[in-house]
């Protein structure tokens, strides 16, 4: 069975990254001419240095694809979307993982750990919400909301446009709508609203929000979105 150039790169970069360094060969004292890299009549080799680029280039592509099936995320996964514009949301596209730079979401709330809570458990649609009871059958299955007139279901997307117990939403956000939400208006939210998707009947729950470290600088000015560049699904 014969193994993959991608494959037979990859033994060579683990086989040179775990040699002393007197003993091996240094990519500094190769030849500057890329002449080595070719035999007489055969294809060009690849450079060790290219080799963990194709990696990491299929592995980004592979869990980008992954992360499109509900069977990896979960079908209740609220898949943010972004945009550089937050107005423009309904051209807003799904945010695509990465690892770079604290990865696509951590990388505004992490630092603060109550963000990051209510962030996953509002995501996932694992938080203190009547959805949530009536699905896992835990405690008081009513999934109606006891905060709003009628009863409407308390779900993840009644909670973040409709329900009256978080009155305070971004100016620009629309009141309703079946798309997965716009990232910077979800951040803006749950920022400013400590309570949502929050067990705030635990007693951890005084421990862990912080005011002082739950601001994010731009949703807390209500400045237009970051133009920083980010990945989105296609």
């Amino acid at each position: 069975m014969q193994t993959s150039p991608l494959c037979q790169d990859q033994q060579l970069w683990e086989v040179f990254s775990s040699c002393p360094r007197d003993t091996c060969h240094q990519p500094s004292v190769l030849p500057s001419s890329p002449a080595w890299l070719f035999e007489a009549g055969g294809a060009p080799s690849w450079t060790i240095a290219f080799s963990p680029k194709q990696i990491m280039d299929f592995v980004m592509s592979d869990w980008a694809n992954q992360f499109r099936l509900s069977q990896y995320v979960s079908q209740h996964f609220m898949y943010p979307r972004w945009s550089v514009n937050r107005q423009d949301h309904a051209k807003a596209k799904h945010m695509a993982p990465s690892h770079l730079k604290g990865g696509t979401w951590l990388k505004d709330v992490g630092y603060s750990s109550s963000l990051t809570a209510q962030m996953v458990r509002g995501l996932i649609s694992h938080a203190p919400i009547g959805h949530y009871r009536k699905r896992f059958k835990v405690g008081n299955q009513d999934e109606s909301c006891p905060h709003c007139e009628g009863g409407p279901s308390e779900t993840f997307r009644q909670v973040l446009f409709k329900c009256l117990k978080h009155p305070t939403r971004p100016s620009d956000m629309p009141n309703f709508t079946k798309a997965t939400p716009h990232w910077e208006h979800f951040g803006k939210f749950i920022m400013d609203n400590p309570t949502a998707y929050a067990f705030v009947d635990s007693p951890a729950y005084s421990q862990t929000v912080d005011h002082r470290t739950r601001t994010v600088t731009r949703w807390a000015k209500g400045a237009p979105t970051s133009t920083r560049t980010r990945k989105a699904k296609s």
